[in-house]
């Protein structure tokens, strides 16, 4: 296989334990490595045109279930750098918009875990990452500008 960047462009075994690694480093590492570890992030991506972004949203979305309020806002953090950075990271985010607004708002009997205002913050977080996404990308897709309002109206019903 070749190594990822590399001229075919495809993922190998490395590049993806080095991309989850960087991910939960990013999105609930300590604090001091995580501006490193989103760095890191966004350098993989890019420089794996083909299966990095994909990669990518799998490693994140797996955090957006997490544990607790803080590690799934840490995992909105990541969605949003990576959404404005590639294209392909974006059609992957409008295809399971769903799972983004069930890792705020909960999906059926599973609550988000914390108090009520870990809740409101998660909620408060969520929301102006999406309506950064309308401002930056609004008219310019039209599944985009849907899953954008799908997402607001869940969050705030």
């Amino acid at each position: 296989m070749a190594e990822a960047g590399g001229s075919s462009g495809v993922v190998d075994a490395g590049f993806i334990t080095r991309l989850r690694k960087a991910v939960r480093d990013a999105v609930k590492g300590p604090e001091e490595r995580r501006e490193a570890s989103v760095g890191v992030v966004k350098a993989l991506v890019r420089t794996t045109p083909q299966g990095g972004p994909g990669e990518a949203w799998e490693a994140v979305a797996k955090h957006l279930q997490g544990n607790s309020t803080g590690e799934r806002e840490g995992a909105l953090k990541m969605v949003d750098v990576l959404l404005r950075r590639s294209q392909a990271f974006r059609t992957r985010t409008v295809a399971c918009m769903d799972k983004v607004v069930a890792s705020v708002v909960g999906k059926g009997e599973k609550r988000v875990p914390g108090d009520e205002a870990d809740g409101q913050r998660l909620r408060s977080a969520a929301l102006a990452i999406i309506r950064g996404w309308e401002e930056e990308f609004a008219g310019r897709d039209v599944k985009f500008d849907m899953a954008t309002r799908f997402a607001t109206t869940r969050i705030t019903a």
